[in-house]
């Protein structure tokens, strides 16, 4: 299954159907060891 990313609510449901697993970015920068890391990153994209 496909991962997307997420920053606010969406229907879940529609994600599920089209296949994406849903990843909640705003929990993954905040339980990250090194947040900072992750930001950097992000912007380099």
């Amino acid at each position: 299954m496909k991962k997307i990313g997420i920053t606010t609510t969406v229907p879940i449901e529609i994600l599920l159907a089209a296949g994406y697993r849903p990843v909640d970015l705003n929990n993954v920068f905040i339980t990250d060891p090194s947040p900072e890391r992750l930001v950097n990153i992000a912007e380099k994209g």
